[in-house]
């Protein structure tokens, strides 16, 4: 099983280099509808762990010529998008791409946070120091590029790195860029986490205006998170935006496993595990008209001979969910979810993370974006809200908000009072299950 491999070329290869390789759920019709798209700027927001950085990962492998100076012009033979001549003539390996992940960028202050960013950019133009030899660039261009590679740019030459990158590329291939940003929301969540938001927004505002509206160098940029960012405080001013989130159906299937992906890779193992019973456990993510499993669970329960437990779900990244939660008063509602009820609620799909301890669509919407809840029926507004009838998606989500209640209600109690609370709840006593509380 591939589980955390997310470099394309390490899992095509892989996969064909013996009986025994990664199995590999052909996505690469995504590359098509991703040149079909007429926006200049791309933001797909999905839940951690479900294939953004490998989608992205395969887009630079397709736009680029070489990747670590590997050619790619025979990675996609024999997949979907190779029956699609035109656009392997077109686009393939035509473009310079910047490829940057914010993914590991959770720092405790700000001051960590620029720092990591820093190494972050000077690696990335570190992958370009051939930039250093062109013709095309003046000695005070290849200056500032040997500066963010040692480190020596200021915090305002950083907030404008991306362009500086993007105006040097096209200068030496006089080419337009495609420009990938995986996880773009993932260090600003870290930010409210641990009291630092105000000041680092303003910095990733400047990052992405310089990078996104101010630039003239490239032909599209393709971003990927969990959260929509309110777009009046992060990408005010960009020009053919065009988002796309868990209520859109474009993309839907690209992201996740679908139902006969996990069919198919159940019958290539030959793996004795009820279709009902990895339902129950993994299934039930809404994209648009599409229904999803949970990837990570799916290939680390085939890698484990079909063991169901969670495994997602015991990932990192729930503390966000786990703050919102225990500090709002949503908490009745989140009782009424472990029982199997639908809540009722509106969804604001422009998250603004100053809003979330005052607003309580805020942390709803945020819950959704990040898989913790699955839509069942919506409506939309003129307002840009959405009515959602929503739920708990599977067993492993509803796994986690139990032992998110046992935290809350134990700390003071003792195991046998909370074993007993549980059981009210879940069996129905509602008398006994108020008088605990």
């Amino acid at each position: 099983m591939p589980i955390g491999v997310s470099n394309f070329r390490k899992l095509i290869e892989h996969r064909d280099s013996s009986d025994n390789g990664y199995l590999f759920a052909d996505k690469t019709n995504f590359i098509k509808e991703v040149c079909d798209d007429g926006a200049e700027v791309i933001l797909i927001t999905r839940p951690r762990r479900f294939g953004k950085t490998l989608n992205l990962s395969m887009l630079h492998h397709f736009f680029a010529l070489e990747v670590d100076g590997k050619p790619t012009k025979n990675l996609f033979n024999n997949l979907e998008i190779s029956e699609n001549q035109k656009i392997i003539n077109e686009q393939q390996g035509k473009y310079p791409v910047i490829f940057l992940t914010f993914k590991d960028i959770k720092k405790s202050s700000m001051q960590s946070a620029i720092s990591t960013i820093e190494i972050l950019i000077s690696m990335l133009f570190e992958e370009h120091r051939y930039l250093l030899q062109s013709e095309s660039l003046s000695q005070e261009e290849k200056d500032i590029c040997m500066d963010f590679i040692k480190r020596k740019s200021s915090q305002e030459m950083l907030e404008n790195s991306l362009q500086y990158l993007n105006l040097f590329l096209y200068n030496h291939f006089k080419q337009y860029a495609i420009i990938l940003i995986d996880e773009y929301d993932s260090p600003i969540q870290e930010a409210y986490l641990n009291g630092y938001y105000d000041e680092f927004i303003k910095f990733m505002h400047g990052f992405f205006g310089a990078g996104l509206k101010d630039n003239s160098w490239f032909k599209k940029a393709i971003l990927t998170g969990i959260t929509r960012v309110s777009k009046e405080s992060l990408f005010s001013g960009v020009n053919n935006l065009k988002i796309y989130t868990l209520l859109s159906d474009k993309y839907s299937s690209y992201f996740g496993f679908t139902e006969n992906d996990v069919t198919s890779m159940i019958k290539h193992t030959q793996i004795d595990i009820p279709m009902p019973d990895i339902k129950v456990w993994y299934n039930g993510y809404q994209c648009g008209n599409t229904v999803i499993y949970n990837p990570w669970s799916i290939i680390n329960c085939l890698d484990e001979h079909g063991k169901l437990k969670p495994f997602w779900i015991n990932t990192s990244g729930n503390d966000l969910a786990k703050k919102l939660i225990m500090q709002s008063d949503i908490r009745s509602k989140v009782e009424d979810l472990i029982l199997g009820k639908t809540v009722e609620e509106i969804i604001d799909e422009h998250v603004t993370f100053a809003n979330l301890d005052s607003n309580s669509s805020a942390i709803w919407s945020l819950l959704f974006m990040a898989g913790y809840l699955k839509t069942t029926a919506s409506e939309s507004f003129d307002d840009g809200t959405i009515a959602c009838s929503m739920q708990i998606p599977n067993k492993e989500v509803k796994g986690f908000y139990k032992k998110l209640v046992k935290e809350c209600f134990a700390v003071n109690n003792s195991i046998s009072w909370y074993n007993n609370f549980i059981t009210d709840l879940t069996s129905g006593n509602i008398d006994s299950f108020i008088k605990k509380l």
